[in-house]
């Protein structure tokens, strides 16, 4: 049934957009190199917050200040990739201003 397969097709792209944005599973959906410009515009953001994350991680362990500069960036690291979730479960593309910005830099 042609209407089947598309939506199972359509659940697929959703749940690839939405892996897109839990950190080191993002890598898994970058791999299988899925040709949709949906998922390919949740990965890009997905990844780039992932980077951002492992960013801050690294500035938590900066004596004095970095942990409290750490914990805020990694928190919004983490919000904004739960509205990620939120957006792509709902078959929305999310533009994060500069994190889109520098994901379209990724060649994805």
């Amino acid at each position: 049934n042609n209407e089947e397969k598309k939506s199972k097709m359509y659940i697929f792209k959703k749940l690839a957009a939405l892996i897109s944005y839990l950190g080191p599973f993002s890598l898994v959906i970058f791999i299988l190199n899925i040709k949709d410009d949906f998922v390919r515009h949740h990965l890009r953001q997905g990844l780039i917050l992932f980077f951002f994350e492992i960013f801050f991680t690294f500035i938590w362990l900066v004596p004095a200040i970095g942990w409290i500069a750490g914990l805020i960036g990694w928190s919004i690291c983490n919000i904004l990739s739960l509205v990620g979730i939120i957006f792509s479960l709902i078959g929305k593309k999310l533009t994060i201003p500069l994190v889109n910005w520098l994901g379209k830099k990724l060649k994805i």
